[in-house]
C-alpha cells in the first residue's frame, strides 16, 4: 500500500507541474506586459522557444 501512495504522490506533482506550462503558454502575452513571472524561471525553455 505504501508503494502504491507513493506513486500517487508522484503523478499528482507531475499533474500539477503539467498543468503550470499549459495556462503560462496562453498568459504568455500576459506576463510579458507584466515581466518574467517565477514559474518561468523554472521553464525558461518555452521562453527560448
Amino acid at each position: 500500500l505504501y508503494e502504491e501512495r507513493e506513486d500517487g504522490d508522484v503523478v499528482n506533482c507531475q499533474n500539477q507541474r503539467a498543468a503550470s506550462p499549459e495556462p503560462s503558454r496562453v498568459s504568455l502575452k500576459s506576463d510579458e506586459s507584466m515581466g518574467v513571472p517565477i514559474a518561468f524561471s523554472d521553464k525558461t525553455v518555452p521562453f527560448n522557444h
